[in-house]
């Protein structure tokens, strides 16, 4: 069944057309992404700027014509973090349903469960229990696993954009800078139960695949290459020290780097290395299915 889902993050909006086969994707026929900030400021405000907005709303419905041109049985919108906080999210989607486009808002749990579903379908994680971490925009989702079975699926309002307007990454990262932001992630963390049994953390989102295409120095990105990529502590490390000690002019030239996220990538590198230190893990799994593919399968439910 060929069904389409897009997903609205705080910083990313992505969208896939997939023939979908006893829930999971069989083949993809097509698939989209753009960085619009939809949360940018949000943390100082509480509102969505209008400019982001505007900028949102052109990709969204520039998206969801290209799905349709492929014919799904359903197009299924979901909208994270920015658009369930905002006290002015109803204003986005108002916008999109004056086009015809229904938006879902979906809940920390829920966006778990379906960044769930779509990283199984794109990764076979065993029978060993496993720990999905999604860091977005504006939340970061933690996903338990025991083989197929989800155990939980726990939201933190803290993300990539968030710890942009809160922090300055744009020029070359000090030690102070950067021990700031490890306590503040740290503090973000404090209800997490970390003395959990896993045996694979599972990387997904904006982060994760940028610094396996940083890493093999991709010129054009490959999701193929990406899913699965192998980051050890070590070269996750050596990455952080690389990319933070640039400026974000500097960020733009290096290979790999996705245009949009020169900012963002040190604050996420920040967040995985303390999750892979929190569980005493050396190396992390990534995964370039997610959200996305988890909102397609479900669409074709």
């Amino acid at each position: 069944m060929i069904a389409a889902g897009i997903d609205i993050g705080t910083n990313t909006v992505r969208m896939i057309v997939a023939d979908v086969i006893d829930g999971k994707i069989s083949d993809i026929l097509h698939q989209n992404r753009s960085v619009t900030r939809l949360g940018e400021g949000f943390i100082k405000t509480g509102f969505l700027r209008e400019d982001a907005i505007k900028r949102t709303f052109d990709v969204v419905v520039k998206f969801y014509r290209e799905a349709l041109s492929y014919n799904p049985f359903k197009v299924k919108c979901c909208a994270t973090s920015a658009v369930r906080e905002a006290e002015n999210g109803y204003i986005f989607t108002e916008l999109l349903k004056g086009q015809g486009i229904e938006i879902e808002i979906i809940d920390g749990e829920t966006e778990g469960r379906l960044t769930a579903l779509g990283v199984m379908s794109g990764l076979n994680l065993g029978d060993e229990p496993s720990l999905i971490v999604d860091i977005g925009g504006g939340s970061t989702e933690l996903i338990y696993l025991s083989g197929i079975d989800l155990n939980f699926a726990k939201s933190f309002k803290i993300g990539v954009v968030k710890l942009s307007d809160i922090f300055d990454f744009s020029m070359p990262c000090t030690e102070e800078l950067l021990e700031r932001v490890n306590l503040y992630i740290a503090d973000c963390f404090t209800d997490f139960d970390f003395s959990i049994e896993i045996k694979n953390i599972v990387a997904t989102a904006g982060t994760p695949t940028t610094l396996a295409a940083i890493d093999m120095q991709m010129e054009n990105y490959d999701y193929r290459k990406v899913n699965g990529y192998v980051i050890t502590e070590k070269r996750l490390n050596e990455l952080i020290s690389f990319i933070s000690s640039k400026d974000i002019e500097e960020r733009k030239m290096i290979k790999g780097l996705e245009s949009g996220r020169e900012d963002l990538i040190v604050p996420g590198s920040l967040m995985l290395r303390f999750l892979l230190n929190s569980f005493s893990k050396d190396r992390l799994i990534v995964s370039d299915f997610g959200l996305r593919e988890g909102i397609v399968i479900a669409a074709a439910l």
